[in-house]
């Protein structure tokens, strides 16, 4: 039977693909990283993970999500690289494989903050995965693609905070968000009300989010500004 820890893993990997076009949501990605946190977590203070096996969950998860997500890497390979169509498979494996060692060695670093500081390592979650986003879009001429935070192009309110935080810092606050989620789980006391704000709020927004295209209104023009405007006047 495979240990819970390692489904956890597995469901976020499966979250993140899910995140993505053209198979998912962007919602998706604000509670896709907190099962892969309460997995390195394994429960509660006193039997967090250990570095290693936070490194192999994280390269778990992050296997099935650049799998997931760079699938187009075998086609590319086949079609403009002339490769057998198995040669070109084990390519996007391996690529996949590679990439998912970011992802990994940020988090191992986070299992690492979760033994020294217990529940309070939490907050180091974000800043953990968004170090290993911006290494791997660096590292040897670096490979930048698929970030968090590009889940979140087709979510204009979201999308727009790119042009004063960038990229990794839309990526740091749906971190921020699936932390917070993890805090939920956890026994951290009232004090740290701070942590467990951000998935409430994202809660809110995604139900306004819902409610607005559902039943109301999705296009504007300016007509409807105009009006909007001058209906008060006499």
């Amino acid at each position: 039977m495979v240990p819970v820890d390692w489904l956890l893993a597995g469901a976020s990997g499966v979250l993140l693909v899910l995140s993505f076009p053209k198979f998912g949501h962007p919602a998706c990605a604000w509670v896709a990283l907190a099962p892969l946190i309460l997995a390195i977590r394994s429960g509660g203070p006193g039997r967090t993970s250990s570095i290693r096996r936070s490194f192999l969950l994280t390269w778990c998860a992050g296997f099935v999500y650049f799998a997931g997500t760079l699938y187009w890497i075998g086609d590319v390979l086949a079609q403009f690289g002339d490769l057998p169509r198995p040669a070109a498979l084990l390519g996007m494996v391996l690529a996949a494989g590679y990439l998912a060692i970011y992802p990994s060695l940020g988090m191992a670093a986070f299992g690492a903050c979760l033994r020294v500081f217990a529940d309070r390592g939490l907050v180091f979650a974000p800043a953990a995965w968004v170090a290993a986003e911006f290494l791997r879009g660096h590292a040897l001429s670096g490979f930048p693609w698929v970030p968090l935070g590009n889940s979140q192009v087709t979510v204009l309110p979201v999308a727009q905070l790119a042009s004063v935080v960038g990229v990794y810092g839309l990526s740091a606050l749906v971190a921020l968000v699936n932390a917070a989620l993890a805090c939920h789980r956890t026994q951290m006391p009232p004090s740290h009300f701070l942590m467990r704000m951000p998935s409430d709020l994202a809660a809110r927004f995604w139900a306004n989010e819902f409610f607005s295209r559902a039943f109301g209104p999705t296009d504007v023009g300016p007509d409807a500004i105009e009006a909007d405007l001058f209906a008060g006047l006499p």
